[in-house]
């Protein structure tokens, strides 16, 4: 797992997002629910260590 800042995570979850929905032609809540479960909602609580 790369450590990256809680911001470069959002970034990341960000990208995720607005991927799924301009080359998979989700609808945007689906996608940042699909987002949410590849880069985890623990962006939001900075941790050390992703969870297990």
């Amino acid at each position: 797992m790369p450590v990256l800042t809680p911001d470069q995570w959002a970034e990341v979850r960000a990208l995720v997002t607005r991927s799924l929905i301009q080359h998979g032609r989700m609808p945007t809540q689906e996608a940042d629910l699909l987002a949410a479960a590849i880069v985890g909602d623990w962006i939001s609580q900075p941790r050390t260590e992703p969870p297990q």
